[in-house]
C-alpha cells in the first residue's frame, strides 16, 4: 500500500547490481519495492563492464552512465569498478538534469551525490540523500584514522595522511579535496537519510548539518531472503565444529577482532570460536586450538554457521553506520553480543535481544560471553526476540513506507 500518491522517483546510486555490495543491493530492492507499489522508478548509475547503457527489469528503467572520469581508467586500480569521485563529474551531471527533468523526486546514494547537486541548481527537482557511511565526512568513508582511531576532527591536512594508504598521494590528496570543498552545497539537498543515530550524530557534528534536516531510517533485511538456498559446499574440509560461537566479517583490528580473540583466551571453555570473514591487506589470524579461521568463506558455509552457532559477536571498533551482519543474526534468531557503538546500539536491545559491551574493552566482552555461554536459555530467548524485532523494524514492508512519507513530505515542503 503506498502512501496515497504516485510518484516519478530517479534512484542515483554509484554502482547498481550486477555489482555485488550492501549499497547496491539496497537501492535495487528498494527501486523494486517502490515500482511494485505503483511509482515510476528510474535508476541512473555508473557504467560497469560490458552492461548494457539502458535496460528495463523487474519494472525499473536502468540507465548506465559513462562518465568524464570513467573515461580515464589510469586513475582507477580497477578497469571493472570505476567509481564516481567526490566531485561533480559533468557528464553524470548532464545526463541527470535531463532524467530529472522527467521525475518529481530525486534520491542520491553515494558520492553520486556530487553530480546530482550540480544538476539541482538547473533541474530544481527535490533531492533526497541517503547517509549509508561517513563519505561527505571523510574520504576513506569510515571516519577512521590510518592507526584504525576513531577520528575526532575532519576535513584537515591529516585527512590526506589517512587515506594516502588507500588511494596513493594523488588521489588522496583530490578525494580529499573533493570531500571539504563540497560541504558548503550539502545543505542544498532538501532531506537526508541516515541509516542510524550515530550517522546522523556524525554529520550534525562534523558538516554542521541542521538535525532537522536529517530523518533516521534504517536498512532493511529480508529474513526469507537469508534461508534461500545456495550452492552446496564441494570442499569438506570446511567443516564446522558441534559447538561454536560466530563472528562474521572483515578480518582486520577495526572490526574488533584482536579484541575478540583477546577476550576468548580468557575464557576456560570447549566452545570453539569460529571466525568467517574476508581476509584484510596486512594482518592473518590463524586457527589454533579452539580458534577456528575460515577466509573467504562461501554463501553457503556462513549460513550453516549462523544456523548452528550458539550466538554471534559483533565486536567493531568503528562506527558501523548500519552493519547487515547483525540483521543476518537476528534473520537466523541468534543472539547478538556487539559493541555499544554505531549502529549497533540501534539494532541490538541491551539485555533483550543481545548484549552491548564496552568498545575495544575484552575484560567487559568476556563477561557478556561468559554469560551466554553458560545461560544458553537466555540466549535461545534473546535470538527469538530478535528475529521478532526484525521482522518488526528492519523489514522492507516497514522501512519502504517511511522513505516513502518523507518523499512525499519533502513534495509537500517544495510546494
Amino acid at each position: 500500500m503506498t502512501c496515497g500518491i504516485t510518484m516519478r522517483i530517479l534512484m542515483l546510486a554509484d554502482f547498481y547490481p550486477p555489482v555485488v555490495g550492501g549499497l547496491e543491493t539496497h537501492v535495487a530492492l528498494l527501486s523494486k519495492e517502490f515500482a511494485m507499489r505503483g511509482h515510476t522508478i528510474t535508476v541512473a548509475t555508473v557504467s560497469y563492464r560490458e552492461e548494457p547503457t539502458f535496460e528495463e527489469r523487474d519494472g525499473v528503467r536502468i540507465y548506465r552512465l559513462n562518465g568524464l572520469f570513467q573515461r580515464v581508467p589510469s586513475i582507477y586500480k580497477s578497469r571493472d569498478k570505476r567509481y564516481h569521485p567526490p566531485v561533480s563529474d559533468p557528464l553524470i551531471q548532464r545526463a541527470i538534469t535531463t532524467l530529472s527533468s522527467h521525475s518529481d523526486i530525486v534520491h542520491a546514494h553515494g558520492w553520486i551525490l556530487y553530480s546530482a547537486l550540480r544538476a539541482k541548481k538547473e533541474s530544481m527537482v527535490p533531492l533526497v540523500a541517503t547517509l549509508h557511511d561517513y563519505g561527505l565526512i571523510c574520504p576513506r568513508r569510515t571516519l577512521l584514522t590510518s592507526a584504525d582511531k576513531i577520528c575526532e576532527e575532519s576535513g584537515t591536512l591529516r585527512c590526506i595522511t589517512c587515506a594516502r594508504n588507500m588511494y596513493g598521494l594523488t588521489k588522496s590528496s583530490f578525494s580529499c579535496y573533493g570531500v571539504v570543498s563540497g560541504r558548503r552545497m550539502l545543505r542544498m539537498v532538501n532531506k537526508y537519510v541516515a541509516v542510524s543515530t550515530a550517522v546522523k550524530t556524525a554529520h550534525v557534528r562534523h558538516l554542521n548539518l541542521e538535525p532537522s534536516l536529517i530523518d533516521v531510517i534504517p536498512n532493511f533485511y529480508s529474513a526469507r531472503e537469508a534461508h534461500m538456498p545456495v550452492k552446496q559446499l564441494t570442499m569438506t574440509r570446511r567443516e564446522l565444529p558441534e559447538d561454536f560461537v560466530l563472528f562474521v566479517g572483515v578480518l582486520a583490528p577495526y572490526k574488533g577482532v584482536d579484541v575478540l580473540l583477546a577476550s576468548w583466551r580468557r575464557l576456560p571453555t570447549k566452545t570453539k570460536l569460529v571466525l568467517l570473514g574476508m581476509r584484510f591487506p596486512g594482518f592473518s589470524y590463524p586457527s589454533s586450538n579452539n580458534i577456528i579461521v575460515f577466509e573467504n568463506a562461501p554463501d553457503a558455509l556462513v549460513k550453516e554457521a549462523y544456523s548452528k552457532c550458539r550466538f554471534t559477536v559483533i565486536p567493531s571498533i568503528w562506527h558501523e553506520p548500519c552493519p547487515t551482519v547483525a540483521f543476518e543474526a537476528m534473520a537466523f534468531r541468534k543472539s547478538i553480543i556487539a559493541s555499544d557503538v554505531g549502529g549497533l546500539t540501534d539494532i541490538v536491545q541491551n539485555n533483550e535481544t543481545g548484549l552491548l559491551f564496552h568498545r575495544n574493552d575484552a575484560v567487559s566482552l568476556t563477561v557478556a560471553i561468559r554469560h551466554l555461554l553458560e545461560r544458553p536459555d537466555i540466549a535461545h530467548e534473546m535470538g527469538e526476540r530478535g528475529f521478532t524485532r526484525l521482522v518488526d523494524h528492519f523489514s522492507i514492508d516497514k522501512v519502504a513506507p517511511q522513505i516513502e512519507a518523507l518523499y512525499k513530505n519533502v513534495l509537500d515542503s517544495a510546494g
